[in-house]
């Protein structure tokens, strides 16, 4: 299945990575884009996915549930560049987590930091400044961002589910 590529935010990111969400726990208010897949530029027709165990992985695209996600947003316009935003699984109910090791996986969604996303083409964590990178389809990654695109492994692209 041929996935559509929607456009991606700028490294205009940067500037909006200081600081911390308005507040721990927050419940977001809207959603920046709707239920739909995440696949990445290195591994076309793979797609992130979560498992219930607090997995986070790429696997083969199947527009199943386990790979749909929602992105409420945490902070600044839904859908705007550099608005920060929340990856929630649509079978678990986790959502995409980082951490200080540069591990990514999903757990309880909190809506903290480790949770915020300023993306686009990256997805960049909040509270470490690292992106996800897919080393290989199993193993996802945080490492230092690459503001400049050329890196695929970075590259992530939303796309609705059949598109």
């Amino acid at each position: 299945m041929r996935r559509r590529h929607l456009p991606g935010a700028s490294a205009v990111f940067l500037g909006v990575l200081g600081g911390s969400l308005a507040g721990v726990g927050v419940v977001p208010a809207s959603a920046s884009v709707d239920p739909g897949v995440w696949w990445n530029g290195a591994y076309e027709g793979y797609c992130l996915d979560g498992g219930a165990a607090g997995q986070a992985f790429l696997a083969p695209c199947d527009d199943e549930a386990h790979q749909q996600w929602t992105s409420p947003t945490l902070a600044g316009e839904p859908g705007a560049v550099g608005a920060v935003f929340a990856m929630r699984n649509q079978q678990t109910d986790q959502c995409l987590t980082g951490d200080a090791q540069g591990r990514v996986f999903t757990t309880t969604c909190t809506y903290d930091d480790a949770q915020g996303w300023i993306g686009g083409s990256l997805l960049v964590n909040r509270a470490t400044g690292l992106c996800v990178a897919a080393e290989k389809p199993a193993d996802l990654k945080q490492v230092p961002c690459d503001p400049d695109y050329l890196s695929d492994d970075q590259r992530w692209y939303p796309a609705q589910a059949g598109t």
